[in-house]
């Protein structure tokens, strides 16, 4: 029996050490697991761990093989001694279970101590890396303020530079526009001599044809028939002379509005132009604060972006017209100038069809793309009351053909045809 207890307390010794040994494994585990990172890193930490558990584990395994040898040796003890027990074997046993454990308390601590300072040394590494990111982020953030303050000076003179010239082509346009203003007072001025030499001259031909007529009065009362002839030969004079200063007064009214048209069709051109100008100086600015916000923000592969229609030819494959529309719209460019826009102004007297004829040898000439002759045939209606009827049916005109048959049925319709062929044909 007493052999039998003293196995069943080795056993029970035995089993309990192995699992307080496994319970100390298990509570490692999950911190070994955290620390993961950082023992990669203190590669020279983990061997001394490696090694205490290494350590611990042939503790165990001397353990059990004592024990072994203990078992195996108590039959032949029991079989030499009988039923004696040994107090000095229990002794020997039981101090050196006391070794055992204190050897393992002794690896725990030490591992404990390890974890420790693996622990220390990760968080420091760590305090380095951000002290390092900072430092980095500081010096960035100071190089590219320090761009970002020459990137600014220079669009900040550039844009000076462009108001300047916006302010040279200005005063240019106001030195060219007075002039234009006085010579066309100076031909008012002309033309209102004329017309008052001509209702001078009138005034004295009604003079001279009421002496005439009081002649004639007196020569009635002593010679009708005389008389009679003379005053139809006045009449006739008359008649001739009124023909005249009809004729004389629609020549120069004919003439006024053939130099209000030149005047304004130059006024209108050197409006194009600077409007040309104006619009190509905003493009410029445009490009130049798109280049500036480019250079502030970090670039991004952006696809499918489309800023105007030079960029969208030299990046992808999309349509030429499309740009070319766009040129158009954003510079007022029309091409050669030696063959001028025709314009219509109702107002005017101009014939429709003959319009829409010029209009067609004008696009012909320039050899203007047929997708940008709608916006070309907008640009010719000019007058209060064509350009009231353009801005009222803009907004329907998909194509020029439609903008021509609208045009032609409003402008040129069975009513004014016949007032036009009613003018020609009186009878």
């Amino acid at each position: 029996m007493v052999i039998m207890s003293q196995r069943a307390l080795r056993s029970r010794t035995v089993d309990t050490m192995s699992e307080e040994m496994d319970l100390g494994s298990r509570e490692k585990s999950p911190e070994a697991i955290e620390l993961t990172p950082a023992l990669e890193i203190e590669g020279g930490r983990l061997g001394d761990v490696s090694e205490d558990s290494d350590e611990r584990i042939g503790s165990k395994e001397i353990l059990n093989s004592d024990m072994l040898e203990t078992e195996r040796s108590s039959p032949e003890r029991s079989n030499g001694q009988g039923e004696k027990v040994s107090s000095s074997d229990l002794q020997t046993m039981m101090s050196m279970m006391q070794q055992l454990f204190q050897q393992l308390e002794q690896q725990r601590a030490e591992a404990k101590q390890a974890e420790e300072r693996t622990r220390t040394e990760v968080k420091q590494s760590e305090e380095r890396i951000v002290l390092e990111c900072q430092r980095s982020k500081e010096q960035l953030n100071k190089e590219l303020s320090k761009n970002l303050a020459a990137e600014i000076g220079k669009v900040t003179a550039e844009i000076n530079q462009v108001k300047q010239e916006v302010t040279k082509w200005q005063g240019k346009l106001e030195r060219e526009m007075i002039g234009v203003k006085q010579q066309f007072e100076k031909e008012r001025k002309e033309q209102d001599a004329k017309l008052e030499q001509l209702v001078i001259h009138q005034e004295t031909e009604n003079v001279q044809i009421k002496q005439k007529v009081k002649e004639i009065q007196g020569i009635v009362e002593n010679n009708k028939v005389e008389t009679t002839r003379e005053i139809m030969t006045v009449k006739v004079a008359i008649d001739m002379i009124q023909k005249e200063l009809e004729s004389s007064t629609s020549n120069v009214s004919r003439q006024l509005r053939e130099q209000e048209s030149r005047l304004e069709q130059k006024i209108n051109v050197d409006q194009l132009k600077l409007q040309s100008g104006l619009k190509s100086l905003e493009q410029e600015m445009v490009q130049l604060k798109l280049k500036v916000s480019n250079q502030m923000r970090i670039p991004v592969d952006r696809t499918g972006v489309v800023t105007d229609g030079r960029t969208v030819n030299a990046r992808g494959d999309v349509n030429k017209g499309s740009s070319n529309l766009e040129s158009v719209k954003a510079t007022g460019n029309l091409g050669s100038t030696e063959f001028a826009l025709p314009l219509f102004d109702e107002d005017k007297g101009v014939n429709p069809v003959s319009h829409i004829r010029q209009l067609e040898e004008f696009f012909e000439f320039r050899g203007i793309q047929q997708q940008l002759w709608l916006i070309v045939a907008k640009r010719s209606i000019v007058g209060s009351v064509s350009k009231q009827w353009l801005e009222a049916t803009s907004m329907t005109f998909a194509s020029y053909e439609q903008f021509k048959s609208e045009f032609l049925s409003t402008w040129w319709s069975a009513a004014q045809q016949g007032l036009v062929k009613c003018r020609l044909y009186p009878s």
